[in-house]
């Protein structure tokens, strides 16, 4: 059985040329190319352990709980009779707040590379970096990427090389200097979904599935934190689903541990990560908190 991660499906937009996105046209196209061939699968079978699936079975995921989720994918996905599952951090949610991880999107949305690495070089020091996590990272995440280009060494910095208890406060300082008229509260509801529209997303099949509060790394916060991190996420989403599934935040095998993963067993049905390979039988039943996904650009038209 294959999964598949999405994270931003929308349209072309001027105030942030430099975006890397998956266009709705492309998303389309690829979704009529599986229908062509592969056999979706209905979501809600995949919270019985006991079904089997055959190799051309496939279902599809959305990170983040984006608004452009809920404008441009989910329309096409009801018009399809296809339903997915969605992941929702719930930070934007519960308190208003965008995300670490979306702010560092968003100034790389915005602004070239060359300003944004003048603004970390003019503003850091040694004492910031975590040598340890450097090295750590660069033999597993990046580990199988050449040519590495200034986006990916501006994220890699952002989320592993500056030092955890630091990071929020660079990249909220960060943002602020990149956006200063912008206020976040009403960011938010542009840029996330709201109530209403996760109440109508379950109510029209699709499923809502936790991507923890504030999207940390997991592996990298104390384990009373990461448990703390799902059972708020788990625990908000239990007012719209009686489901429950669990997707890592920035997936990979680094990401999380053998005590996160035990702990998600008595949490929720199935959690999923990014480990680019078709999920068998035998994962599905006995493996059933570490099921991989392919991203989008692994298949045709899936181009950012």
């Amino acid at each position: 059985m294959i999964a598949v991660v999405y994270h931003k499906v929308k349209k072309y937009d001027r105030n942030f040329k430099f975006d890397k996105f998956l266009h709705i046209n492309n998303f389309k196209k690829q979704i009529n190319f599986f229908q062509n061939n592969y056999n979706f699968i209905d979501c809600v079978d995949l919270f019985d352990k006991t079904n089997k699936f055959k190799k051309n079975d496939i279902f599809l995921t959305f990170d983040d709980g984006l608004k452009i989720h809920f404008k441009y994918v989910y329309p096409f996905l009801k018009e399809k009779k296809i339903n997915g599952i969605f992941y929702i951090p719930t930070l934007p949610f519960v308190k208003k707040k965008i995300l670490k991880v979306h702010k560092i999107h968003l100034i790389l949305g915005k602004v070239k590379n060359h300003l944004i690495l003048k603004y970390i070089k003019r503003n850091i020091s040694k004492n910031l970096i975590d040598e340890n996590q450097m090295k750590k990272f660069d033999t597993h995440v990046y580990k199988k990427q050449r040519n590495i280009d200034e986006n990916v060494k501006i994220k890699k910095f952002l989320n592993y090389t500056l030092k955890k208890e630091f990071q929020k406060d660079f990249v909220n300082k960060m943002f602020k200097f990149f956006f200063p008229t912008v206020i976040e509260e009403r960011f938010v509801n542009n840029y996330y979904m709201n109530e209403q529209e996760l109440k109508i997303l379950e109510k029209n099949n699709m499923i809502l599935g936790s991507h923890t509060v504030n999207h940390e790394l997991l592996s990298s916060i104390p384990l009373k934190l990461a448990k703390k991190e799902i059972n708020l996420g788990v625990n908000y989403l239990s007012q719209f689903t009686d489901l429950k599934t669990f997707c890592y935040p920035y997936g990979s095998k680094i990401s999380y541990n053998n005590k996160i993963k035990n702990y998600l067993k008595t949490k929720v049905s199935f959690s999923v990560t990014v480990t680019n390979k078709i999920i068998s039988n035998k994962d599905f039943q006995k493996n059933r908190q570490e099921l991989s996904r392919l991203d989008c650009n692994n298949f045709k038209y899936g181009k950012i």
